[in-house]
């Protein structure tokens, strides 16, 4: 991360545990596809701001699970 994070103001990535680091790793590779796919329109702008490096992979996280996403199935049973 290059600026500091816009939702917990953070200037360094937090340190997360392997198996989340695994989870935003999945999450990133499947945003961006959908982003190739159909255009940056299809993400909401915390997607979009991880996508850009503005949101830190913890706050994304926290994101994740209160949002009930992702869409990715194999990810979805990942986060329960």
């Amino acid at each position: 991360m290059v600026e500091p994070c816009k939702i917990c103001g953070a200037k360094e990535e937090p340190k997360i545990g392997e198996n989340d680091k695994s989870i935003v790793s999945i999450m990133f590779d499947t945003l961006t596809e959908e982003a190739d796919k159909e255009g940056p329109g299809v993400l909401e702008d915390i997607e979009l701001g991880f996508i850009c490096g503005e949101v830190c992979n913890k706050c994304y996280l926290e994101y994740l699970r209160k949002s009930g996403r992702p869409k990715n199935k194999n990810c979805y049973k990942i986060l329960i």
